[in-house]
């Protein structure tokens, strides 16, 4: 798993974002990341989603994909997931 989370790492580095802010960690078994970026401020949640699964589709493989539980979005200063909201 540690490989797969440096290739998550660097495929959502790669996503040419606003000071971005990425932490990638695992939470009950499955891996999970964090991306807190000011490009995200005038970007709806879709559009956010929509691009990182379209990085994460030419960086990693089917089963890397589905080993990755969610990847949270968010601009500054909105809400982060607590351990109960995830």
């Amino acid at each position: 798993m540690p490989d797969l989370m440096n290739k998550l790492t660097i495929a959502l580095q790669g996503l040419d974002l606003e000071n971005p802010v990425i932490d990638v960690y695992r939470f009950d078994g499955s891996i999970m990341a964090t991306i807190i970026s000011d490009s995200y401020t005038e970007m709806d949640e879709a559009e956010r989603q929509k691009r990182v699964w379209e990085a994460l589709f030419v960086a990693l493989t089917e089963e890397e994909r589905a080993a990755v539980e969610f990847v949270f979005t968010f601009a500054p200063g909105e809400q982060e997931p607590t351990e109960e909201a995830v």
